[in-house]
């Protein structure tokens, strides 16, 4: 009965190992697919917020997305249009939120003096579509950027600046991703009264 209820054990717990999938790591070392690549973002549910201090966050290594790795389902002009050309920023998983067909992937780039959080949309079938830079950082002290998704899926841009007369300014801007457009539309733009950052286009063909 004994060695019955070994031989038992022993049965169940390979097939369970035969049956569990180790992740492959995205450091450059494991050949990966789209979808792990895609899964490897923790899903969530919106919404979610982000405020430009949480850039200056230390990432775990363990987040780190190789180079070669994001390059292989990202655009190289997506890094390009932010950091321009040649840089090669650190790259950090971040979160994940589906709506009906798409997936959007939240991705924290960082070089030494910019860091950045981009949205990162990709289709039913796992094709990359479009990109909003949702948060770039400035090196403005008088500003506070919060940006981020709400539960009807708009993806928003807030500026807040103190004025030298100690009111506060705001500036807002207010995105969808289309699907019949493949794009990220511009639906709603509250301009701040002096341009305190430069504006990067958030579309990318």
């Amino acid at each position: 009965m004994t060695r019955y209820l070994a031989c038992l054990f022993v049965a169940i717990y390979l097939f369970s190992g035969c049956g569990s999938k180790k992740k492959p790591s995205l450091s450059g070392t494991d050949e990966v697919a789209i979808g792990d690549f895609i899964e490897s973002f923790e899903l969530i549910e919106p919404p979610l917020e982000v405020k430009d201090s949480a850039l200056n966050k230390k990432e775990k290594d363990s987040l780190l997305i190789a180079n070669k790795i994001f390059a292989q389902f990202v655009p190289d002009s997506v890094l390009t249009k932010v950091f321009g050309k040649n840089a090669k920023p650190k790259i950090y998983l971040g979160k994940r939120i589906n709506e009906n067909e798409e997936s959007y992937l939240f991705a924290k780039p960082a070089t030494t003096d910019k860091k950045a959080m981009l949205v990162l949309c990709f289709d039913k079938n796992d094709n990359f579509k479009a990109f909003l830079p949702l948060l770039v950082q400035d090196a403005n002290a008088a500003t506070l950027q919060i940006s981020g998704i709400n539960r009807k899926f708009e993806f928003y841009q807030s500026v807040l600046m103190k004025k030298p007369d100690g009111s506060t300014a705001e500036g807002k801007e207010v995105y969808i991703y289309s699907n019949d457009a493949e794009q990220f539309l511009l639906i709603a733009k509250d301009a701040l009264d002096d341009k305190i950052r430069e504006v990067i286009n958030p579309i990318d063909t």
